[in-house]
């Protein structure tokens, strides 16, 4: 929404901050019991989550952890996560790197673009151990049965910076126990937060660290399941769900309207399907990924590193050596049938995120630039409920005010169509527009905006109205008496538009985005009939500048 749109002041949100201040709020996250976003109430998006809500949910996929806590001054690790349990070398994957912002050091991510395979685990970890993540995962390879002859291998390892909570220039991880990390790696539940390549991580302002989440597509789109893992350290302005939460929370990106680089880290995103992708359109998928990011409120800046890798486990487009040497035939999903998961990509990427910082835990460590002791705390998981809570309550207040002022047109229309007036009344509508700015001006808001709200409300007013003269008109309906329009019903529709400006006022959030504009648009069941469920979505539009189309209502 433009600055000059519904410029409301947020009452909801500034009463919660009189109770939520970064400070206090820090303070409670120590001793907060963690969880996850589902856990919490927050499920982005409209595709269901596996049964794990990891990317372990894709047939096959391992994944494994080295965490580092060591001292005041060692929190790092390691995440390791493998296609599929066999000889990757052998058995390829088809894979696909998308780069958001270059500043980073993703090992070998060249011969992936012109390849378009992975043969080797794909490792995670600090910005200075990159080079062990590569050792342990050559190493590995090398001494899998069947690779006796192999003299090259492609590493793909990516990398964060952590030291903002250790002593990065200790470079504490090593090969050995990236390795171990390898060899560990299972299926099964993923531990997520403040763990492998996370343990030093911190996203918004807050802990970061490692999270996951899943997608399975309905049995009519083929079913396929899609994973995603995280490592998160990157900042912007933290919106959970489309709730402004960094911003509600005082603690974002240009706070200020002054760059003190507190965006700038990286994030790593791990894409994983059973869907027959080629590398070509894994690629698509991965720039997909980096929406979900997006959603999160990232703000990409120069120094951030935000990349994604993305690959399929399915058997038919492995490259085995047999396919890699002799023409083959290779079943593939077409592009047509690509853009389910498409939104599964999006969708698992932002709760993965979120996840990460649900689950993280408060912090002290080093601050290799300064030298001094540091501490990162964790997200205020019972801040972000009573916003999320907030949220869910600005529905029904919206959805009521629409209603209530909708269904005072009943009455208006009974007056016009028993004393034979016409719907449209311009005279009146210029006077409902000088009593909205006198109001607007009373309450302190946005003249022009509030204007354009009223005007969608009479617009909707003036379809309900019509519509139900055409019904009555047909049947030739008769009335014994109706209220008088101007000592009655006015005075209600001009409280029930007082009612409505307020709440949209209350919920200012809630309007800056189309999150959940498909909850507010769906009309209720007394709006029965296309020409009432359009009155409804013309009342609705009026909140938004933004244009958030959907299909029809069920």
């Amino acid at each position: 929404m433009t600055p000059t749109s519904l410029n409301f002041a947020l009452i909801a949100v500034a009463v919660l901050l009189t109770a939520l201040s970064p400070a206090p709020a820090a303070a409670e996250a120590a001793g907060e019991e963690r969880m996850r976003a589902r856990d919490l109430g927050v499920a982005p998006g409209i595709l269901a989550a596996g049964p794990l809500n990891a990317i372990t949910d894709v047939e096959g996929v391992r994944v494994g952890h080295v965490t580092l806590v060591k001292g005041r001054d060692i929190r790092t690790g390691a995440t390791v996560i493998l296609p599929h349990g066999g000889n990757l070398y052998q058995d390829k994957v088809p894979g696909a790197i998308f780069v958001g912002n270059g500043f980073g050091k993703l090992m070998g991510s060249t011969q992936v673009k012109e390849l378009g395979e992975i043969e080797a685990p794909i490792v995670l970890t600090n910005t200075l151990n990159v080079a062990e993540g590569a050792i342990a995962a050559i190493e590995w390879t090398l001494d899998q049965p069947g690779n006796e002859r192999v003299r090259s291998v492609n590493a793909v390892v990516g990398e964060t910076n952590d030291a903002g909570l250790n002593n990065i220039r200790k470079r504490a991880v090593t090969a050995k126990m990236i390795r171990k990390a390898i060899e560990s790696a299972t299926p099964g539940p993923v531990e997520e937060g403040a763990v492998g390549a996370g343990t030093g991580t911190r996203a918004f302002g807050w802990k970061g660290g490692v999270g996951t989440s899943s997608r399975r597509l309905p049995d009519a789109l083929g079913g396929y399941m899609l994973g995603v893992l995280v490592q998160t350290n990157y900042g912007g302005v933290l919106a959970v769900d489309g709730v402004p939460v960094g911003k509600a929370l005082g603690r974002y990106f240009l706070e200020d309207y002054v760059d003190n680089g507190d965006a700038d880290g990286s994030i790593m995103v791990v894409v994983a399907t059973d869907a027959p992708l080629s590398d070509r359109n894994l690629e698509r998928l991965a720039m997909r990924a980096m929406i979900g990011v997006g959603r999160t409120g990232a703000s990409m800046t120069n120094g951030s590193g935000d990349y994604v890798i993305a690959f399929s486990t399915a058997e038919s487009v492995r490259r085995t050596p047999a396919r890699s040497n002799a023409v083959s035939m290779v079943e593939e999903l077409p592009n047509n049938l690509f853009s389910p998961l498409s939104q599964a990509a999006i969708e698992a990427t932002e709760e993965a995120i979120l996840n990460s910082l649900f689950m993280a835990t408060t912090m002290d460590g080093y601050d290799t630039a300064t030298g001094a002791p540091s501490r990162v705390e964790a997200l205020p998981l019972d801040a972000v409920r009573a916003l999320v809570v907030a949220r869910a309550g600005g529905v029904a207040q919206l959805r009521n005010a629409v209603a209530r002022r909708l269904a005072l047109m009943e009455d208006v229309a009974r007056y016009k169509y028993v004393n034979r007036l016409a719907v449209s009344d311009p005279d009146r509508e210029e006077v409902v527009l000088e009593l909205t700015t006198e109001r607007a001006l009373a309450l302190g808001l946005d003249v022009d905006a509030a204007a354009r709200l009223v005007t969608a409300q009479m617009a909707a007013a003036k379809a309900y109205q019509s519509a139900r003269i055409n019904g009555w008109t047909e049947q030739n309906a008769a009335f014994d008496s109706t209220p008088d329009l101007q000592s009655e019903v006015r005075p209600k529709v001009l409280a029930a538009t007082d009612r409505l400006i307020e709440a949209a006022l209350a919920h200012k959030a809630y309007l800056e985005s189309c999150e959940g504009y498909e909850q507010l648009v769906r009309p209720p069941a007394a709006f029965a009939g296309d020409a009432l469920q359009e009155a409804w979505r013309i009342a609705v539009d009026g909140f938004y500048e933004i244009d958030c189309t959907m299909s029809e209502p069920a």
